[in-house]
């Protein structure tokens, strides 16, 4: 038998190999080299004879597969191997194996080529862009109704400002909504780490491409800041609203289950030149977290760095 395939990962630098073993092989050793020339197998002679072989054990005095080219890849008896050790993308790699079985080593009678590639796509949903978008584009409409008014009650602004990050003592424009990452914790994995597959077509060949990676629980806090309590209220009707409407939203773009839990409102004294009223809450639901293999683009070779 051989090596049935050599799946190059799409983070790159890694390449999964899947081994077919003759009938009785207990142990193989997969030998990497950068040239397509191999070694014959060890011959045991009459001193590997003396010893003494237990089932499925590892032997004891027989020469190993020894080649000063190549690099040892894998030692065992599983059927998968990752070679991810000193790999460059873009290098084109050749694999056998050697097997044994209690008696003597036989090599494969095919070599098996891969080369790595990074093909690899960021498929992280950013839950905190998301849900800062559709609250710029829900509290506009508040604005445009006259029901919320930027700039502390005057109209120089059509825009409540939805911050990423806390406001600013200086230079902050009332009423203001901030958006932040609270929390991310892998929630959900699954085997390998596989969490789907992607059918495409490509030079004439049909395959699957992986999604790797986990389902997160996130949580994100959004508040609203205000300098008039009566305007803080409307914020909190407001952000209840937007987020009970934007569900089906969030569902399609990738955030499960979302859920908006409102917190006790806050009278912040000190930290602005005008006391300040606030309304917060979070949003938490779940998220993939983790890379699509986009071999249809540019696959990245080798990056050298000094």
């Amino acid at each position: 038998m051989s090596i049935t395939r050599a799946e190059p990962l799409a983070i790159g630098n890694a390449i999964r190999l899947y081994i077919a073993p003759p009938v009785g092989a207990w142990r193989w050793i997969v030998l990497r080299k950068t040239t397509d020339d191999w070694l014959a197998p060890p011959e045991t002679g009459d001193w590997g004879a003396s010893n003494t072989y237990a089932p499925n054990a590892f032997y004891v005095g027989d020469p190993l597969p020894v080649d000063p080219a190549a690099s040892v890849v894998y030692d065992g008896d599983e059927r998968a191997a990752l070679d991810y050790q000193a790999l460059l993308n873009g290098v084109t790699y050749y694999y056998r194996a050697y097997y044994w079985n209690g008696v003597l080593w036989t090599l494969d009678a095919e070599t098996t080529v891969a080369t790595p590639r990074a093909t690899f796509r960021d498929a992280t949903l950013n839950p905190v862009l998301l849900v800062r978008d559709r609250l710029d584009e829900g509290l506009a409409v508040y604005v445009a109704r006259g029901e919320l008014l930027p700039q502390a009650g005057t109209l120089q602004s059509t825009r409540i400002d939805v911050l990423t990050g806390p406001p600013q003592a200086a230079h902050t424009r009332w009423p203001v909504v901030t958006v932040q990452l609270r929390s991310e914790t892998p929630a959900e994995h699954a085997v390998g780490l596989d969490m789907g597959a992607v059918w495409y077509v490509a030079s004439g060949e049909d395959e699957f491409t992986e999604r790797t990676g986990w389902l997160a629980n996130v949580t994100i806090e959004v508040g609203a800041w205000s300098l008039n309590p009566d305007e803080r209220v409307t914020l909190h009707r407001a952000l209840r609203a937007l987020m009970a409407g934007n569900v089906p939203v969030f569902e399609t773009a990738g955030l499960q289950g979302a859920a908006w839990n409102p917190a006790a409102v806050e009278y912040l004294e000190g930290e602005f030149d005008a006391p300040v009223y606030t309304v917060a809450g979070t949003l938490a639901g779940l998220v993939f977290s983790g890379i699509d293999d986009d071999r249809t683009g540019t696959a990245i070779n080798h990056v050298y760095t000094s």
